[in-house]
């Protein structure tokens, strides 16, 4: 039998395989999570509230999107219900014990979230 998380489209024929299924799907969520992350920091850095060495840091642990496990991301997510708690522990450690405290500084994970699909929206549109 196949996940209902496999992603087939059975039910949503005209929406996969789409440019818009491509933009909005899983790996595009994380990607901007991940950019809002970034970009919170080095926002934090331009501001002098963080160093610019940090803002480097969080920035080329989140470009690589392949160091995040989509699969962990999404079991953990479960516990608080959203998929920012758990992506914050892991950038957080991918961007080194130096600057991974920068990470996520004065957000919730709703303003990431919000943050984030505000990406997604922008990137398919």
């Amino acid at each position: 039998m196949t996940s209902a998380a496999s992603g087939t489209g059975l039910l949503a024929p005209g929406w996969t395989g789409s440019p818009a299924a491509a933009t909005t799907g899983d790996d595009a969520i994380l990607r901007a999570l991940l950019d809002a992350e970034a970009a919170l920091t080095r926002a934090h850095a331009a501001l002098g509230l963080a160093p610019a060495e940090a803002a480097e840091a969080v920035t080329r642990a989140a470009a690589d999107t392949g160091r995040f496990d989509l699969a962990s991301l999404t079991e953990r997510a479960r516990d608080g219900g959203n998929p920012v708690i758990p992506l914050v522990a892991d950038l957080t450690r991918a961007a080194g014990e130096e600057y991974g405290p920068q990470v996520h500084r004065g957000a919730t994970s709703q303003d990431i979230m919000d943050t984030a699909m505000m990406l997604v929206a922008h990137r398919t549109l």
